[in-house]
């Protein structure tokens, strides 16, 4: 599972934060985090890195030629345990880089390398987001979601989309949960990854101060994206058969969403 591609389509459930996390976390070496949000970076202004090496020298790079080997020269390292290609602060540069990225076919090319693991930081996918692409060509998409009634009954209508985009779409679950992994599978019919956290003191150690072997194997942040990290690189891509056999069930998140019969 080389391309492990995160997002969230609305509010901020800390997509950048989890990325670092479960790249530090990822073994038997650690993932490089790409970020790909096309709103800008956070990554650079944050740990007080220069904006290159990073995702506007890969993205020229693999326009004259796509190699995966430009990965490595386009990646930081801010602390022990972590790469970064970060993004412009600016919008209309990162835009331009994520596009450059999606054309040139690279992703799909880290995807196929198995000697590389890369989790792409989408940010929030808005409506015509060149981070859709990307989305679509990583192995597998996890959205993050917390798991409250009005933020599952806003993503219900658009999974059809996603999945239309990313069909190894899945759900990370973030902060208190309202309803089980088990009512929102049953409910959306998509599996549940795992479920973080709503941790902001982790995440601001990770932002400002990147992933540290000693430092940050405590925080309950890093704790369980360990776990998560461990469940997703011992799998595979879900079947058509596992998918198929999922059983809508009248869960009290369907009769909060659809209205009771």
């Amino acid at each position: 599972m080389p391309v492990l591609a995160l997002c969230s389509i609305k509010g901020s459930p800390g997509v950048t934060t989890t990325a670092i996390a479960l790249a530090g976390s990822w073994r038997p070496r650690p993932a490089t985090v790409v970020e790909c949000d096309a709103a800008g970076g956070d990554i650079a202004a944050a740990m007080g890195l220069p904006s290159e090496p990073g995702l506007v020298g890969l993205a020229a790079a693999v326009r004259r030629k796509v190699e995966t080997g430009h990965l490595d020269r386009h990646t930081q390292q801010p602390s022990v345990g972590l790469e970064v290609v970060p993004a412009p602060v600016g919008p209309g540069q990162a835009s331009a880089a994520i596009h450059a990225l999606a054309d040139s076919g690279l992703v799909p090319n880290l995807a196929a390398d198995p000697r590389l693991m890369v989790i792409a930081d989408c940010g929030r996918l808005d409506p015509g987001s060149p981070s859709r692409r990307v989305l679509g060509q990583a192995t597998r998409a996890l959205v993050l979601i917390r798991p409250r009634g009005e933020d599952l009954a806003h993503l219900a209508p658009q999974i059809p989309t996603l999945q239309t985009i990313a069909p190894s779409l899945e759900l990370l679950l973030v902060g208190p949960a309202e309803y089980s992994a088990k009512e929102i599978t049953a409910t959306l019919r998509i599996p549940v990854a795992g479920h973080l956290p709503r941790d902001s003191r982790s995440a601001t150690i990770l932002l400002r101060q990147g992933f540290t072997l000693r430092g940050t194997q405590r925080l309950p942040l890093v704790r369980s994206a360990c776990s998560v990290a461990g469940q997703l690189a011992g799998r595979v891509h879900a079947t058509g058969r596992e998918r198929s056999d999922m059983v809508t069930e009248a869960t009290p998140l369907h009769h909060r969403m659809v209205g009771r019969p």
